[in-house]
């Protein structure tokens, strides 16, 4: 099969949740659990414009969509949302293709990291479970990392990711779920696969540079990328 890039791939990349992680019904449970105390309903669109974003900024953005200013304050709320989320860790699964493809990058020779909005502690709760996947990845930046000045959609946090690999970000390929996501991985000059929700308009993820949109990681080939590694990708039957 032809390349679908002709740039070389020496790295791969990974967003966590709803990426790798199925987390983000959990995580809107954990919201819903603290705004509902006053009435509110966490709902989808107040969803779609926090998608990818770190605490510091999605936070203040659910206080002022549901009008709880003076109610309840961005640092409590997120303070909640962890201490909720970490009750239902047990549930996080693995997202379609999540453990196949890492697997099989593993095997290639492939670097892998993960670059996450979520806090260190958000990620250990969520990891709980998933130490093998996590084995497989020579760093995983967070978004509270001393490195990450600015969060998606600044580049900083796809930045320190390839700089931790050892790997120039041009020769890295992101996996991104959120649009703030692929702004960044672009930003940082890396070829960037959308897995977007299907619930979302697919439009913007294309305007915002992705090379690539899937249903999930299930679907990627990794035959069709020119990708550096010790090992021969095969196609599968």
């Amino acid at each position: 099969m032809a390349a679908f890039s002709d740039k070389p791939i020496r790295g791969v990349v990974f967003d966590l949740d709803g990426t790798l992680l199925d987390t983000e019904e959990l995580s809107s449970q954990s919201l819903q659990q603290s705004v509902g105390k006053f009435g509110k309903q966490f709902t989808w669109e107040v969803k779609q414009k926090i998608l990818g974003l770190r605490k510091e900024s999605w936070a203040p953005i659910v206080i002022a969509e549901l009008g709880l200013e003076g109610q309840l304050s961005w640092e409590d709320l997120g303070a909640q949302w962890e201490h909720n989320l970490h009750e239902l860790s047990p549930q996080v699964k693995k997202c379609d293709g999540a453990e196949t493809v890492t697997k099989r990058l593993k095997d290639m020779g492939v670097p892998q990291g993960i670059a996450t909005s979520s806090s260190k502690a958000a990620v250990s709760i969520k990891r709980q479970n998933h130490e093998g996947l996590f084995e497989r990845m020579e760093c995983v930046v967070t978004g509270d990392d001393p490195e990450v000045i600015e969060g998606k959609p600044a580049p900083d946090i796809y930045l320190a990711a390839a700089r931790r690999m050892g790997i120039k970000p041009q020769e890295c390929l992101a996996f991104e779920d959120a649009l703030s996501g692929v702004r960044s991985a672009k930003a940082a000059g890396m070829l960037v696969v959308a897995v977007p929700d299907p619930r979302l308009d697919k439009a913007p993820f294309l305007e915002a540079g992705a090379d690539l949109l899937l249903g999930s990681l299930g679907e990627w080939d990794p035959s069709a990328w020119r990708l550096e590694t010790g090992a021969v990708a095969e196609t599968d039957a």
